[in-house]
């Protein structure tokens, strides 16, 4: 043929998997109670005495890196023990998902042995189902993933539970919830082409 021109150009795709969260905890106002649980007792609202918090907090530094969330502290005056948070109720997508969370101990403290993170859901037979649990230590966030497949559709309370551990040890358990979301289980596919 004449005067044919052939153009070659070079195009690469890239293909990156973003999880798409449905919901931010620390972001929209779930409504949320707290409380306390010393060792051997029985839950219930924290009266004031007992050193324990549960609050949102802003750019909370664990190893240096800053993130919004929920700052806890177990209780510690009284006796030791844990102290928890409920969230909802929560009507969770048709499809599957997971509660993500960054978990680690706020910078600033003395030595601590750690804290243990809990992630439950109470279901709408007030059923109590323990999902996930991880060591939170300080100068370090770790992530802690609760699979909340076996509830999809359905109205649940989340609860967040940060306890002094196995040697009920209270020093410094500046327990520090970091971007807690639901998020689809199946991240969405971002196509870039450049």
């Amino acid at each position: 043929m004449i005067g044919e021109r052939r153009h070659e150009a070079q195009i690469r795709l890239s293909v990156a998997q973003e999880p798409e969260a449905i919901l931010r905890l620390d972001k929209i106002q779930v409504p949320f109670s707290w409380g306390i649980c010393r060792r051997g007792g029985r839950e219930q609202t924290d009266d004031g005495k007992s050193g324990a918090t549960f609050h949102r907090s802003e750019a909370m530094p664990v190893g240096g890196v800053r993130k919004d969330g929920f700052f806890s502290h177990p209780p510690y005056i009284g006796g030791v023990g844990y102290v928890w948070a409920q969230f909802g109720p929560i009507t969770l997508p048709e499809e599957p998902c997971v509660f993500r969370v960054w978990v680690g101990l706020m910078d600033g403290g003395d030595p601590s042995d750690g804290a243990s993170f809990v992630v439950e859901v109470l279901d709408e037979q007030s059923k109590l189902h323990r999902l996930a649990e991880k060591l939170g230590v300080q100068k370090e966030w770790r992530e802690l993933v609760a699979d909340l497949t076996e509830f999809a559709g359905k109205k649940v309370w989340l609860r967040l539970i940060a306890d002094v551990g196995l040697n009920d040890n209270s020093t410094a358990d500046w327990a520090s919830w970091g971007e807690p979301r639901i998020e689809l289980k199946t991240p969405k596919r971002i196509l870039s082409v450049f």
